[in-house]
């Protein structure tokens, strides 16, 4: 099978990033939830056009490119060969995260690892903040389980889009995960009854300043690096301070919504979760916050 290889530097907005595309000669069959975005493009340089959306888009893994239509898909597609239909896998670098839950048409699919979200409790599916149906998961006071996997294993970015459906009352859990409850690391949406948020990575903990209201969607994230971690809020830093650093254990007590102590369950919509192995500086979380 030939290949070739195609750079595309971004510049701007992707901050000089660059990403590989290996080209080959095949066909992609998909189901419609494996396709991310679908349009025609007119002027010049199309192919690159579409390629930069493949890059926009974090769970974009292929893209196909004919009669000026260009197709992105997620990295669950099947493929057979032709000889001369061209398919463009895009290469996944360190700037992706090691853990993506997109949460798109239903599915809870976590694209990198195959860590897909089960046994969901008080959960169905809502609009996502572009207002596509069934894009985002609706917690009613509810949880998912998540498979275990050495997730904030050392430094770490954790962020989600998130809307809360009431105001949260005693540190009710975006995310809680840990080998025990004694290495568990808790991302909160509160701080009691304030509606502060909270990153504990075992005895030491900080709470954030910015308050955020119900029926509005916010990007929240949670940065550790070394032992100082940072919270986030819609791209601006909201507090920074010490805590501990977490052990390197393989974690399988973890939670989407809910807790292992008795903790009220999340009452929230939630979409497009990631876990990067690194800490983002400012201007990546930045980038991300604007990503699809």
């Amino acid at each position: 099978m030939k290949t070739f290889w195609i750079l595309i530097i971004l510049i701007g907005n992707t901050f000089g990033l660059s990403y590989f595309f290996k080209t080959e000669y095949g066909i992609v069959t998909s189901q419609p939830t494996e396709i991310l975005y679908k349009q025609t493009i007119s002027g010049r340089v199309k192919l690159i056009k579409c390629l930069e959306r493949c890059m926009i888009f974090c769970a974009c893994s292929y893209a196909t490119f004919i009669s000026n239509e260009c197709v992105l898909y997620t990295k669950n597609v099947n493929r057979s060969t032709s000889s001369t239909l061209k398919v463009y896998t895009r290469n996944i670098g360190r700037y992706d995260p090691a853990f993506y839950w997109p949460i798109y048409k239903s599915s809870v699919k976590e694209l990198v690892t195959g860590a897909d979200l089960y046994n969901p409790y008080n959960s169905t599916f809502a609009q996502n903040r572009f207002g596509e149906s069934d894009s985002a998961i609706k917690l009613n006071y509810g949880y998912y389980l998540i498979p275990g996997r050495r997730y904030f294993s050392g430094d770490f970015t954790f962020m989600s889009w998130i809307k809360k459906n009431s105001l949260a009352t005693y540190y009710e859990r975006i995310m809680e995960c840990g080998s025990t409850v004694s290495d568990s690391i808790i991302l909160s949406i509160s701080d009691r009854h304030r509606n502060n948020h909270v990153i504990n990575t075992g005895k030491a903990y900080i709470i954030g300043g910015i308050r955020t209201e119900t029926n509005f969607w916010y990007h929240i994230t949670f940065v550790l690096k070394e032992n100082i971690a940072s919270i986030y809020v819609d791209g601006k830093l909201d507090v920074k301070g010490g805590v501990d650093y977490p052990l390197d254990v393989n974690r399988t007590l973890c939670f989407l919504g809910k807790s292992s102590a008795t903790i009220p369950n999340l009452n929230a919509d939630i979409d497009d979760i990631k876990i990067f192995n690194r800490a983002l500086n400012e201007n990546e979380i930045k980038f991300e916050l604007f990503r699809f």
